[in-house]
């Protein structure tokens, strides 16, 4: 092997090795086996000698046989899943996943030609795909995009070869300067290529939604993105997060739509929560670090809601079954309490999901959820029994810990407020009644600057807030007294809609949940009360009405527009990139746009290749003057042609008349004798 070959064959081994540790970390793989993937990974990308026909053979039926038996195994799984009304898209593309990195192994060691090892590269290519697809961290999709950074690599390098076996790109470029072979073969032909994909797949994160593939990886995009000023959504176009895969953004403003998404029983509790927070980040609220590992889908229309350690049954709480008819499109179940039973139509309900921040539903393809019947126990908050709530809370720090952003202040401002507090009870209830007295409620307030926290920023600032502000507030002073409070996101209120109630889209609401010793999570809403904002010197700037009246012209909204604006942003840097280059190589032969046409030498030589009646076919891995040494042996005529062929391709002159006529008589005449 040549060494380009060995270096694009170390590339690819390279690329392969990644792709398996940025599945492992997605959890495609298994932990264990990647040891022994990435030993067997170094030692088939190690070169050897011929292959053996028989072996590569034996290789690739096993690479096949393989494939085989683990998609026969994935088909019978989901047939018997299927039978009980569930299939678990996860568990399949890990199969697959673990199908492809045994395929790759298998295959590799036969490797040699330029094909063969784009053939190693598509399958590895199949393996970051499920990566990327289960990326829910940052370490794993920091993995993943630098092994899409050594596949391009090794994706060039294998080209490169490709090219010097086809005579495209010889080792020596007959009188080509220094300067130039530097410029065909250096690095802006590499890195160019990898930044473009690297832009258009950090566009494409952007546009996933988290439920399909996006993860946590395309909220983190966005929160960075608005922490730097870059507001790429507003409420109204975020709107409810009826699926339960989001987070609670505390930078987020704006109004939100009167669009109808559910109708309950009018004499039903007006709280209806949905997900619950652990973490508050000093911009948003989130899940990130979870609790436990989410329980299994429950199959069937009707289900037994399981209780977890983080939302246990509050004791002294009143049991409620709800008929309610959704109006949106839902998979987020919406309960007046902890939902233990939960029962709908065939169909539209598939499967339960008891999650550990909320519960959803699975629904079959082309459905959705029209109504359901859950039954929940609905926390106490009678003032009686939350003040004699006696016992211990929670082990651990998970709802007590805070971030560094928060600064000591908020911790002695909660201290100042609740002096004179009894217990629990009076606690939350000064905490409220002190947010109610000093802050004021608008939905456009001001962005905190990046690095600032959003909580400080409240109420030592702005002083003017959202639902949202309120319950953070709220959460984060209690917790900074040491007891575990958490922020819930649902529906609050409503529209009285004679017999029932209506939820909108404009009645998203959030509020708080304090812990209390031997009761349990009961709410605390800081905002019910809160005096209205005088806005009237709040108005936006030209260019932030401009912006708004063309986001609100595009279908999308502001993150249409800003990925609109990123793929301009590359579009420009491509054709500057090509005026560039252009000028730079505008004196050279034949470079100033098109490819030029083959001369004759060229045009015979290929004629020669593709004619039924010439010499044998010519190898992959072979050069024109390797090929016609063997179809030709040692004759001057032959040797002469081969310079009139490279002269020709290469040369800062072309060959003569009478060179280039030999040449051809030559060609020519290597068909005649193979008739």
């Amino acid at each position: 092997m040549t060494p380009a070959e060995l270096q694009a064959r170390t590339w690819c081994g390279a690329a392969c090795g990644l792709a398996q540790v940025a599945a492992t970390a997605a959890g495609m793989v298994p932990w264990w086996a990647l040891p022994f993937t990435l030993a067997l990974t170094v030692a088939v990308s190690q070169p050897h000698g011929p292959v053996n026909q028989l072996r590569a053979r034996l290789s690739r039926g096993a690479g096949v046989a393989s494939v085989t038996v683990f998609a026969t195994i994935i088909a019978l799984r989901s047939v018997s899943e299927g039978r009980q009304g569930l299939i678990d898209p996860t568990s399949t593309l890990r199969s697959l996943t673990e199908a492809l990195v045994a395929l790759s192994l298998i295959m590799a060691p036969s490797a040699r030609t330029p094909r063969e090892h784009r053939v190693w590269l598509t399958v590895t290519t199949g393996v970051l795909v499920a990566a990327a697809a289960g990326s829910r961290t940052f370490s794993a999709g920091a993995l993943t995009a630098l092994s899409w950074v050594v596949l391009l690599v090794a994706t060039n390098r294998v080209q490169v070869t490709d090219a010097y076996a086809n005579g495209a790109v010889p080792g020596v470029i007959v009188g080509m300067p220094s300067k130039e072979r530097v410029s065909l073969l250096g690095r802006a032909d590499t890195l160019i290529p990898i930044v473009a994909t690297l832009v258009a797949g950090a566009v494409v994160f952007l546009v996933i939604p988290a439920g399909l593939g996006g993860g946590d990886l395309a909220r983190r995009i966005a929160r960075q993105a608005e922490q730097s000023g870059l507001s790429l959504t507003d409420r109204d176009q975020v709107g409810v997060d009826t699926q339960g895969f989001g987070d609670l953004s505390l930078l987020v403003r704006g109004s939100l739509p009167n669009t109808p998404l559910l109708r309950v029983p009018g004499n039903s509790p007006v709280l209806w929560r949905g997900t619950f927070y652990r973490v508050y980040t000093g911009t948003s609220w989130d899940n990130s670090t979870r609790g436990q590992v989410p329980l299994p889908p429950i199959p069937g229309p009707t289900a037994a809601v399981p209780t977890i350690p983080d939302d246990p049954l509050p004791t002294h709480g009143a049991t409620l079954t709800e008929h309610v008819d959704v109006e949106a499109n839902a998979d987020l179940i919406w309960a007046p309490g902890v939902p233990i039973g939960l029962s709908g139509e065939p169909g539209q309900v598939r499967a339960v999901v008891r999650g550990d921040d909320n519960v959803r539903v699975y629904s079959d393809p082309g459905l959705r959820m029209t109504s359901y019947t859950v039954k929940a126990v609905v926390p106490p908050t009678d003032p009686a029994t939350l003040q004699e709530a006696r016992g211990t809370d929670p082990a651990g720090d998970t709802w007590t810990s805070l971030p560094a952003s928060v600064p000591d202040e908020v911790s002695a401002l909660a201290h100042q407020v609740t002096a004179g507090a009894q217990n629990r009870y009076q606690i939350v209830t000064d905490i409220e009644n002190y947010l109610r007295a000093h802050e004021r409620y608008s939905l456009n307030t001001p962005v905190p600057a990046r690095g600032e926290d959003a909580v400080d920023q409240f109420l030592f600032h702005s002083h003017v807030g959202f639902c949202e502000l309120f319950a953070s507030a709220e959460a984060v002073m209690l917790r900074t007294l040491g007891i575990p409070a958490r922020v819930v996101s649902g529906l609050a209120y409503g529209v009285p809609d004679g017999s029932s109630r209506l939820y909108t889209a404009a009645n998203a609401h959030a509020w708080v949940e304090a812990y209390y010793p031997g009761v349990g999570w009961s709410p605390s809403d800081p905002t019910a009360g809160v005096s209205l904002a005088d806005t009237s010197t709040n108005s936006p700037s030209l260019f932030s009405r401009a912006f708004d009246a063309l986001a609100s012209a595009i279908p999308g909204g502001r993150l249409v527009v800003a990925v609109i604006g990123a793929a301009l942003l590359v579009l420009i840097g491509w054709v500057v990139r090509r005026a560039v280059v252009g000028r730079r190589r505008g004196g050279g032969r034949g470079r100033r746009g098109l490819p030029k046409p083959p001369g004759p030498v060229l045009a015979a030589f290929l004629r020669m290749t593709k004619s039924r009646h010439g010499p044998p076919p010519r190898a992959p891995a072979e050069t024109p003057r390797q090929y016609l040494a063997r179809v030709g042996g040692p004759r001057p005529e032959v040797g002469a042609a081969v310079l009139a062929l490279e002269q020709e391709l290469y040369g800062q002159a072309p060959p003569s008349d009478a060179e280039t006529q030999a040449a051809i008589a030559t060609f020519d005449a290597l068909v005649s004798s193979d008739r």
